[in-house]
């Protein structure tokens, strides 16, 4: 009983990461917070989005796997990026300060 119960737990341990790692997020924002790093996962050309507080697009811009995003020109608040990367839309938020 306690052998089923010991391989249970380290079969849902290993799912529970999997599922972690394939909704890491796609945003990482830079200790100083002037740069956003985006990870799209993907070669193929993909649009990415921001948005401010409000909702309104206030960039959009092509991504090939990886880019950063400057934040110098941006006035302080909490924006948001979207995408869609073969079909699944991925989104995340970061703060200007």
């Amino acid at each position: 009983m306690k052998l089923y119960t010991l391989f249970t737990l380290l079969f849902l341990s290993s799912t529970l990461f999997s599922q972690i790692e394939e909704n890491t997020p796609f945003l990482t924002q830079s200790e100083t917070h002037n740069r956003v790093h985006i990870n799209t996962g993907t070669d193929e050309p993909v649009e990415v989005k921001v948005l401010n507080s409000r909702g309104k697009i206030i960039s959009t811009f092509t991504v090939r796997r990886k880019d950063t995003l400057h934040l110098n020109n941006l006035i302080p608040g909490t924006y948001y990026v979207q995408t869609n990367v073969n079909g699944q839309r991925k989104s995340g938020q970061f703060i200007k300060n």
